[in-house]
């Protein structure tokens, strides 16, 4: 199967730690036959996600609707600063995209890691291909400057080496769509000006923003904005001096974010976020699951509806909270992802529970609450991890909030049953990312109905727990 760790792979004619050096030696004219090769590839996903409606090789879809495989893309680890302006930001649970090409962050596992958390809790993750981006960033890059652009090369690389045996295994899947095949399909002004309909909440804004960004930063500078955020307007230096020690040009951005921070800004961001999510799905033909940073990036799936915060709640199939298990060797979370039975139990109860949600919607309706009615699925499952975390860490775990919900709830009264000239009819954004998109099939229908969101959000916002 096409895939840029696939090429590299080939190109160099080894694989692992081998393979980063082979490819750090590669002279310039070399690296660039391979980085042309891998851009050249133009995928758009991998195994069961080769694009709208055409399974691999003519292979039926094999992925069960109740595993959650959440997408994650770049988009989601940026922080817009207006105009054409970014900063690296965060990511749900740790799932940056961008770390992952950073030379920077080479060594620090902060991907890897973030990865392999996730997969603790959902059944596969599908990503778009930090390799492949880098690569293509070289293709394009000056030659004057292509020495620093193989920093991204080789940073990516190490990345996804790091994770390569989750690729051969196929619980994670990768995807890229060069710049130039990208459609401006004009979904993120559609929700904005649906956005602009109704208030939002003062707290829905910053926890998106801490979601966005402040998680991604280092703890001192998460502290210090805690207390910014509190009212504190004179906090303590010791925390300013302490990141500059370790990062100045980190603290600079920070600075800088906060100086300028605007709500508005905050919610553009979202919004774009949300957007690059969607459009991403639709390209992989609605297989993929979406991956929400925050409460408010869920609430924009259900923009159009009468009450979006109403409807997310009624289409909210799971709550509960999870230890977050931060600070583990990535050799640590392998041997949990292998060898846990409290884990394993989990992503097994996960898929019961959901199989049981979708069940009860169908037989009793909207009215009936599906969260509260599958807890019971999940308690002796999550106690299993609380148990399990205690023993892993040092002292009492941190939690984090995991929600699923049905994505198809937010599209279905939409798509079911309507053709992909009349989609765009309905009032709700799903319907304008139908019709705008690809024209989907009938079996993209059946498909996103199927579909979940997945929210790593903080724990306090959980009203439901097990």
């Amino acid at each position: 199967m096409d895939s840029a760790l696939t090429s590299c792979r080939e190109f160099c004619g080894t694989d692992g730690p081998d393979l980063i050096r082979a490819v750090t030696a590669l002279p310039l004219g070399e690296l660039g036959l391979l980085v042309e090769e891998i851009v050249g590839l133009s995928f758009v996903g991998l195994r069961q996600l080769s694009g709208p409606g055409a399974p691999v090789d003519g292979q039926a879809e094999s992925r069960p609707s109740n595993q959650l495989r959440p997408l994650v893309n770049a988009r989601a680890a940026l922080l817009s600063r207006g105009a054409n302006s970014m900063t690296g930001g965060g990511g749900p649970l740790g799932v940056n995209i961008m770390s992952a090409m950073t030379p920077r962050d080479v060594g620090a596992n902060t991907f890897s890691s973030g990865v392999l958390r996730a997969l603790l809790y959902c059944h596969g993750l599908v990503l778009e291909d930090p390799l492949a981006m880098a690569s293509e960033l070289y293709h394009l890059t000056p030659n004057a400057t292509k020495e620093y652009a193989r920093l991204f090369v080789e940073a990516a690389l190490t990345s996804m080496v790091e994770v390569s045996e989750l690729l051969d295994e196929g619980v994670v899947e990768t995807y890229f769509v060069p710049t130039e095949d990208r459609r401006q399909t004009g979904l993120a002004q559609r929700m904005r000006s649906s956005l602009a309909a109704g208030p939002l909440s003062v707290d829905d804004v910053w926890d998106a923003f801490e979601a966005n960004y402040i998680d991604g930063l280092k703890p001192s500078l998460r502290e210090l904005w805690k207390r910014i955020r509190s009212g504190d307007r004179a906090p303590s230096m010791d925390l300013v001096e302490e990141t500059a020690e370790a990062d100045v040009e980190m603290l600079r951005i920070f600075v800088d974010v906060v100086a300028s921070l605007r709500p508005s800004a905050v919610i553009d961001n979202t919004v774009q976020i949300v957007a690059s999510a969607l459009e991403d799905v639709s390209l992989l033909g609605w297989r993929p699951d979406v991956m929400c940073n925050s409460r408010l990036h869920a609430q924009l799936l259900y923009l159009g509806t009468d009450d979006p915060v109403a409807r997310q709640r009624i289409d909210e199939l799971a709550a509960t909270a999870v230890p977050r298990l931060d600070g583990l060797a990535v050799s640590d979370v392998v041997k949990i992802r292998r060898l846990s039975d409290a884990f394993e139990q989990w992503r097994t109860d996960l898929s019961l529970g959901l199989d049981r949600a979708h069940s009860a919607r169908a037989e009793l309706g909207d009215g009936v609450d599906v969260a509260a009615l599958i807890a019971e699925t999940l308690q002796v499952a999550r106690r299993g991890l609380t148990d399990e975390a205690r023993n892993l860490t040092p002292a009492t775990p941190g939690y984090v909030g995991f929600a699923a919900g049905a994505l198809g709830g937010a599209v279905g009264g939409v798509l079911d049953g309507l053709s992909g000239v009349a989609l765009g009819a309905a009032g709700s954004v799903a319907g304008s990312i139908a019709s705008g998109l690809h024209g989907l099939t009938q079996r993209d229908v059946r498909g996103v109905l199927q579909r979940h969101y997945v929210l790593f959000d903080r724990v306090e916002t959980v009203v439901r727990t097990s």
